[in-house]
């Protein structure tokens, strides 16, 4: 795995985004098990610009691995960067749920930090979490 990390980030300092992703996404389909690889595929793709795919490749390392909070505070940051605010409110809870029983709450507050950002765009907007939960967004 820290190979493949260290690829990636070298191609992702040298620009070769598109590889960068390709490198990960291979990687990912090679361990279809491993949470992390679509976690580094998920971070690959945001950076390459591709959000929406990212939320998708991060929902696999969520589904294969629920109770890690960095999975969900990811596609929180990343639902908030298409205005999803509903969903990304959800998934900032979920990560302050989690780390609640955690030892080390590494992510609890980062995630209100981002939450408090997602009320203020609802206030903002005058627009309910809910109902921003299916608008059609990009940022």
């Amino acid at each position: 795995m820290n190979q493949v990390k260290k690829r990636v980030l070298f191609l992702v300092k040298k620009g070769a985004l598109t590889e960068a992703v390709t490198v990960a996404a291979e990687f990912a389909r090679r361990n279809p098990g491993l949470a992390e690889c679509y976690g580094l595929l998920s971070q690959t793709e945001e950076i390459a610009g591709y959000t929406r795919a990212a939320i998708k490749t991060v929902s696999q390392a969520i589904a294969l691995a629920p109770q890690e909070p960095a999975y969900r505070f990811q596609r929180g940051r990343l639902h908030l960067k298409v205005n999803a605010v509903a969903d990304g409110l959800d998934d900032l809870d979920s990560v302050i749920e989690i780390e609640k029983s955690l030892a080390h709450a590494y992510y609890t507050e980062a995630a209100n930090a981002c939450r408090e950002e997602a009320l203020g765009r609802v206030q903002r907007h005058g627009i309910e979490p809910a109902a921003t939960r299916n608008s059609p967004s990009c940022l």
